[in-house]
């Protein structure tokens, strides 16, 4: 067995994701009171990187530029093919109600993607993240809201796969890694019928779900490499 330490190593802390490599290297992505922790491994299984990614420091380049800002680091997912992290962090800010000047909840300001360079230890430049617009109505009025989606992963062609939960299924978006593209999709799903689900995503680019109901459990695919192809050579 493998812990923290390689063949025979302590056990891990709470094991939010586990990935392979091109390499046939194992990444393991855990979760502590601090914050995450990931560890990679040779192909042998020994330890070759420890990484802690605690709050002071993931970047945050709105600290100086907006009073009472924070953050939530809602996932990290590894390439496939050279040793490096991405996290996906969304970015807030504390609501002052104009009226009476006293803070009343809290707004969304983006969400970046920051890749980072393991084996040297540095932080890319960030990728932007355009979040899901989600219409509401109220009588005659009708606002719209920001969502950050949540991040699936990273593909083996630079494409990076975002998903929200909507009204008639999910919102799929896909963005390239140099930011040049973006696409969307969306995932038909009666989610109302659904005692749990759990979606998953290839490094080809294929997107598959575990969906439980009542009655039965079942699993489900979705091409969306062909659909990128497809709009990249068109």
């Amino acid at each position: 067995y493998i812990g923290q330490q390689g063949p025979g190593g302590t056990p891990f802390p709470y094991i939010k994701n586990i990935f392979t490599t091109d390499k046939n290297e194992l990444v393991v992505l855990c979760t502590t009171s601090s914050g995450a922790v990931v560890y990679w491994f040779s192909m042998d299984g020994f330890l070759m990187y420890t990484i802690p990614i605690e709050k002071e420091n993931v970047p945050n380049p709105f600290a100086e530029e907006k009073a009472e800002t924070f953050f939530s680091l809602e996932n990290i997912v590894p390439d496939y093919k050279d040793r490096k992290l991405y996290l996906k962090v969304d970015y807030f800010t504390s609501y002052i109600d104009e009226s009476s000047r006293v803070q009343s909840g809290v707004e969304y300001i983006t969400t970046l993607i920051h890749p980072f360079d393991v084996e040297n230890n540095l932080y890319d430049f960030p990728i932007t993240v355009p979040p899901y617009d989600e219409p509401i109505s109220e009588g005659f009025s009708k606002e719209t809201f920001e969502i950050p989606y949540d991040f699936l992963g990273i593909t083996d062609s630079g494409w990076l796969y975002f998903i929200v939960s909507t009204d008639d299924g999910f919102s799929l978006q896909m963005v390239q890694s140099n930011g040049q593209r973006i696409l969307k999709r969306k995932i038909s799903l009666d989610r109302e019928s659904c005692l749990y689900y759990s979606f998953n995503l290839s490094r080809e680019g294929i997107i598959s779900a575990l969906i439980v109901k009542k009655e039965k459990a079942y699993v489900c695919w979705w091409r969306i490499d062909s659909l990128v192809q497809a709009v990249i050579k068109n």
